[in-house]
C-alpha cells in the first residue's frame, strides 16, 4: 500500500490555479514533483510551476501552453489527462485549507521515502555474510 493522499494532492492544484501565486508561494516550500504520487498530478505541477509567474490565475490553456513548452504536450493531449484537468480546475477549495494538504502530501513524500531507505536497508543485510568484521 502506498503512503498517499490522493484527494489533498487534488486539493493543492486545484487551490494553486484557482488563486494564483499568492497561494503558490504559501505552499512551494512544501512541494516538488515527487511530492505528488498519481502521474497525472506531477505532471500538471510541473506545468504550474512552469506558467505561475506568468499569468495570474492558471486556467485549461495556460497549462496546456507549459505542456507544450515543456515538451509534454503528447502526454497531456490524451483524453484521460484532459479530463483530469478539467476535474482539478473544477474542484472547489477554501484557501485556507491548502496549506494543511500541502503539509500532508510533504509529509506522506517523506514516510515513503522512509520506506525506501528502509527496504535499501533491508535489501543490504540480505548481503551480510557473517565474514565482515564488527
Amino acid at each position: 500500500m502506498e503512503l498517499s493522499n490522493v484527494a489533498s494532492e487534488r486539493a493543492v492544484l486545484a487551490g494553486i490555479c484557482s488563486y494564483g501565486i499568492d497561494c503558490y508561494l504559501d505552499v512551494e516550500a512544501f512541494l516538488e514533483d515527487g511530492t505528488f504520487t498519481v502521474d497525472f498530478n506531477k505532471v500538471m505541477y510541473k506545468c504550474i510551476k512552469h506558467t505561475i509567474n506568468k499569468v495570474d490565475k492558471i486556467d485549461f490553456v495556460s497549462l496546456l501552453s507549459a505542456a507544450t513548452d515543456l515538451s509534454l504536450g503528447d502526454y497531456v493531449n490524451k483524453p484521460d489527462v484532459l479530463k483530469h484537468f478539467h476535474g482539478v480546475l473544477s474542484t472547489p477549495i477554501q484557501l485556507s485549507g491548502i496549506s494543511g494538504h500541502a503539509k500532508k502530501i510533504r509529509r506522506l513524500q517523506f514516510a515513503r521515502h522512509l520506506q525506501d531507505t528502509i527496504k535499501e536497508a533491508y535489501k543490504g543485510l540480505n548481503e551480510v555474510s557473517g565474514e565482515e568484521s564488527l
